[in-house]
């Protein structure tokens, strides 16, 4: 499903037929970072409690490996590699844990299936949920790659919509075509135009 399909169905959205999604809960303020920590956004929070929204939440790592964890990068590609059987994912103490990522993002597959989500709004840089960059676990420090993590990758591929908590003008969209009083920020951007991506990428 592309964005714009996501955004006629949000507008179409009401509390008897509502938007399905599936998030990362971190976004929303439940501990389940690698550290134990979380990283909640607004916007993100705005969207999942919004009466036309049926979001349904899970955090593929902690899901398959509990919280707190170590920290973990992907090896010689993203999570398309992954699914390929070309890359991996291994801790920074060099345990290979692609067995754990894998299982974890077909718990969210076999969620957003059961849920019917057409959009997935994940946390960017992880690589189970970065859809913008993810990090290059084989250089020392730990630079980043364009890519999907693993469990976007594999929702990518079902068909869903990827969205980062990172992708703001995107955001901004959705929640306005959800909600017609919601005001656009129009100095908002996606990340893939933030200063540091093209600094960064070139």
């Amino acid at each position: 499903m592309t964005l714009d399909d996501v955004l006629v169905a949000a507008a179409k959205a009401a509390p008897e037929a509502p938007l399905k999604i599936v998030v990362s809960p971190c976004l929303l303020g439940v501990d389940v970072g690698w550290d134990g920590s979380s990283w909640p956004e607004a916007l993100v929070q705005r969207i999942c409690g919004l009466p036309s929204v049926d979001a349904a939440r899970l955090c593929p790592e902690d899901h398959a490996m509990g919280t707190p964890r170590a920290p973990m990068a992907l090896h010689h590609g993203d999570g398309h590699g992954v699914l390929d059987g070309t890359a991996r994912v291994v801790t920074l103490g060099g345990r290979d844990v692609t067995p754990e990522f894998l299982t974890g993002a077909t718990a969210m597959r076999e969620l957003a299936a059961e849920h019917g989500a057409v959009l997935a709004i994940l946390t960017d840089s992880s690589p189970s949920c970065g859809s913008n960059v993810v990090h290059r676990g084989e250089v020392p420090e730990r630079a980043y790659r364009k890519g999907d993590g693993i469990t976007a990758a594999m929702l990518r591929r079902d068909g869903l919509c990827i969205v980062a908590q990172r992708d703001f003008a995107t955001l901004h969209r959705i929640l306005a075509a959800l909600d017609p009083d919601h005001v656009v920020d129009p100095e908002a951007a996606d990340f893939v135009d933030h200063p540091w991506y093209r600094a960064y990428f070139g």
